[in-house]
C-alpha cells in the first residue's frame, strides 16, 4: 500500500487498483477485464451533440426533455443505459439535488411511497412522494415512466411546466 498525496488531500491507494487501472487504461475500446468480481467494459468516447434537441433528433427518441431548468442548474450530460428490456435515460445537471430519468420500453414504476402531491402542468399529471428529503415526482406518459426528483417541490413544477418534445 502507498500514499498518493495531492495539495493538501492524501489518499491510501490498494496496489491491486492500481494494477487493474493500468490495465483499463490500456485496453482496447470493446475490450471487458475482470477484477475481483468487477467486470469494467470500454464503451469508447461518448457523442457529442451541440444541443438536447439534436441529441434527440440523431437518436430518434420520441421522448419528452426539460426545456425549462431552475435558476442556475445547466445540464451537465445525458446518459443511455441499455439493459435487456429496459432503456434508462438520465439527464445529469450541475445541481446534484436534481435528477430527470426516463425509465423507457413499457416498464413497469411501483412506488412504495404514500403520494403526498400531484402536479398537473403543461397537460402532465405527476403524483409525488417524498422521501429522505426528496420530492419525487413520476409519471407514465406514452408508455414511458418520467421520474423527477429535488429537494424543491417549485424545481420540479417548474421543470413539469417545460416538458417538450423536438
Amino acid at each position: 500500500m502507498f500514499v498518493i498525496v495531492t495539495g493538501v488531500t492524501a489518499c491510501a491507494v490498494n496496489p491491486a487498483l492500481i494494477n487493474w487501472f493500468k490495465m483499463i487504461v490500456r485496453m482496447p475500446f470493446g475490450a471487458s477485464v475482470e477484477q475481483e468480481s468487477i467486470t469494467f467494459i470500454l464503451q469508447g468516447v461518448p457523442d457529442k451533440y451541440d444541443s438536447i434537441e439534436g441529441l434527440l433528433f440523431k437518436e430518434n427518441l420520441d421522448i419528452y426533455y426539460p426545456s425549462l431548468l431552475p435558476h442556475k442548474t445547466k445540464l451537465q450530460y445525458v446518459e443511455c443505459i441499455e439493459e435487456q428490456d429496459l432503456d434508462i435515460i438520465s439527464f445529469i445537471f450541475s445541481d446534484n439535488d436534481l435528477r430527470f430519468t426516463i425509465q423507457m420500453n413499457n416498464c413497469v414504476f411501483k412506488n412504495e411511497q404514500a403520494v403526498v402531491s400531484e402536479i398537473d402542468a403543461n397537460g402532465f399529471h405527476f403524483d409525488v412522494s417524498y422521501f429522505q428529503e426528496y420530492y419525487v415526482a413520476y409519471s407514465e406518459i406514452e408508455s414511458n415512466i418520467y421520474i423527477i426528483q429535488s429537494k424543491d417541490i417549485e424545481d420540479i413544477i417548474l421543470i413539469v411546466g417545460g416538458l417538450r418534445k423536438v
